[in-house]
């Protein structure tokens, strides 16, 4: 091997070690942009999104069946108390679908739908799953990933009022899109905070997501993106993992559940 090719050679593999270099420094510190929207923008936001993609969608029954209204809002009422200054003025509805389901948009609009509510064994699992989505609102984690998925400048156009089409496929694709396990995490964390605080023992998640593999839910693709990611095993271990603090004592909700989740079925 020639003295010259000796010498391309080391000056290659010099050039390629401080490109590496160079990607593996800045790579670790940069940072996405942040997204300066205000609550006002986002609660208007929440509220177009529900009028025009969700509620057109599927149908709000939670007027519709009054044993089941009048629990729905025992159960968020006791968590929202112990959210000090909550970010939005929440907005809670039932679907009528028989998925095992429930999601947040914009604004602090939650929705479960007639399956979950079906689902879950006590109002305290409900609640978990409530304590979750809230978490997810409060963490801004919606109005992260919208801009992440459409762009600040689609988001503008939306709050702006724009063409009705295109807000609904834009709120298609949100609603299809999962959170990434590190929202998820934030979120699970922030709802066993708020359980303890409701007097809910926060293992009431874990038995739900527990309850989700033994019905063969945990990998299904058509659920929502809280019951996918990160796996639920690991998310049950994380929830047992916490230890609540000294003295506290479960309030159970005061309710017949098997009548309630009944009742769903007379109309």
């Amino acid at each position: 091997m020639g003295e010259k090719l000796v010498r391309d050679i080391v000056i290659l593999v010099l050039i390629f070690g401080a490109i590496w270099a160079g990607f593996a420094y800045f790579s670790k510190d940069w940072k996405a942009p942040s997204i300066e929207i205000s609550r006002e923008q986002e609660q208007k936001l929440g509220d177009i999104m529900a009028k025009k993609v969700v509620l057109t969608e599927w149908e709000n029954i939670t007027a519709q069946y009054p044993k089941v209204d009048s629990a729905y809002r025992i159960i968020y009422g006791r968590l929202l108390n112990q959210v000090p200054l909550p970010a939005y003025n929440y907005r809670f509805y039932i679907l009528r679908d028989t998925t095992i389901n429930a999601f947040t948009i914009a604004g602090g609009h939650i929705f479960v739908f007639e399956g979950l509510i079906k689902f879950c064994e006590s109002p305290e699992e409900l609640a978990a799953v409530l304590a979750h989505e809230i978490g997810h609102a409060e963490k801004k984690h919606i109005t992260k990933k919208l801009a992440k998925e459409l762009g600040i400048e689609a988001v503008g156009t939306i709050l702006g009022g724009g063409d009705d089409n295109v807000i609904k496929e834009a709120g298609k694709l949100v609603l299809s899109k999962r959170f990434d396990r590190e929202y998820e995490k934030q979120a699970d964390h922030f709802a066993i905070d708020l359980l303890e605080k409701a007097g809910i023992s926060p293992y009431k998640l874990a038995s739900f997501f527990r309850k989700l593999n033994e019905a063969g839910l945990a990998y299904d693709d058509d659920l929502e993106f809280m019951m996918t990611h990160p796996h639920n095993d690991s998310r049950i271990k994380d929830i047992l993992g916490h230890q609540p603090a000294a003295g506290f004592k479960e309030k159970p909700f005061v309710m017949d559940w098997k009548d309630i989740q009944q009742s769903l079925n007379n109309k």
